[in-house]
């Protein structure tokens, strides 16, 4: 069974994506952005408030927000 991207099927259908970009490091909020419906969640590490670990509990809560 091929593997499918959402992202990449948007764009096939010639729409766009939503991105939430956050920087704080908190995974609350990535969490909550997760929540809101965008397409996909960017966590700035070069720009952003957050270490590694933080970065990494932000993915966690971006998966367990969907």
């Amino acid at each position: 069974m091929p593997l499918t991207h959402p992202v990449r099927d948007l764009w096939a259908q010639k729409k766009c994506a939503a991105n939430a970009w956050i920087s704080t490091g908190s995974a609350f909020v990535a969490e909550i952005h997760a929540l809101q419906g965008y397409d996909t969640v960017t966590v700035d590490m070069q720009h952003g408030m957050g270490d590694f670990g933080q970065t990494l509990a932000c993915f966690q809560g971006i998966r367990s927000g969907g």
